[in-house]
């Protein structure tokens, strides 16, 4: 889009990065092989490998050449409207490898998330403000992981109003989705003052105008001045150990 934009403003800026690269002055080295060989791990962000359902063919075949030559790689996503296994369905059906990869999405880490509190600990509340999609993948890894000391989840489109949740658990929601609940969710916030909070992500501003971040649901409402915890960036905490647990690592350095 960035580029589009320079070349409607100026057609010469199409030719730039020739001329620019061929300079003397290149501060730029494209990284070969072996020099990638010497990195514990390279982490893609989703949306540089698919937007809009969409990839290119140069990125699919330099990320299946790094894939092929035993580095390890990592996929890492905000994206909580899909669960990992269908985003690696549609990676799949591009040609991507994806044996011995990881796919780390927002709402995987909050089902670790959630797992933890769950674990030797009193019988937790939840409430999930978000979409119908991440609502059943929570559920689901709730119902198959969680053994002892089941939490209760309550979900919006459930329309009950409990006064007893330790935990409001919020990711992005769609504009439709939050209009038809906004009211249920001012009156979760008003009767459960002393509930902890914990966002999927940080982000403010959503590229996809069809969504509401989770911090702007905060906002909107008179509990935006209470504490609250990411279990995304900013916090790597639970990025980098879902890494290591999935490959091994005791710590990682490059």
């Amino acid at each position: 889009y960035i580029m589009n934009l320079f070349f409607k403003i100026n057609p010469f800026i199409m030719f730039f990065p020739y001329f620019y690269s061929n300079s003397n002055k290149n501060p730029f080295k494209r990284p070969n092989l072996d020099s990638l060989k010497s990195l514990d791990l390279i982490i893609f962000d989703m949306d540089i490998i698919l937007t809009n359902n969409k990839s290119l063919d140069i990125i699919i075949e330099s990320f299946n050449k790094i894939k092929n030559n035993n580095i390890p790689i990592c996929i890492l996503t905000n994206n909580s409207n899909n669960s990992p296994k269908k985003m690696k369905k549609t990676l799949k059906n591009m040609n991507y490898d994806l044996s011995n990869i990881h796919l780390i999405s927002s709402n995987l880490l909050m089902t670790n998330k959630i797992e933890n509190l769950c674990y030797n600990n009193r019988k937790q509340n939840f409430g999930i403000i978000s979409n119908l999609s991440f609502n059943s993948y929570i559920q689901y890894n709730i119902n198959n992981k969680i053994k002892n000391n089941k939490p209760n989840m309550y979900y919006l489109e459930n329309n009950i109003y409990p006064e007893n949740i330790d935990y409001f658990i919020i990711s992005s929601i769609d504009k439709n989705t939050f209009d038809t609940y906004s009211k249920i969710i001012e009156n979760w916030f008003l009767h459960n003052k002393t509930a902890k909070i914990i966002l999927t992500y940080s982000d403010e501003n959503n590229l996809d105008n069809k969504y509401i971040s989770p911090k702007k649901i905060l906002n909107l409402y008179p509990i935006k001045h209470k504490e609250f915890e990411f279990v995304g960036i900013p916090n790597n905490t639970y990025i980098i150990d879902e890494i290591k647990k999935f490959y091994g690592f005791k710590k990682l350095n490059n």
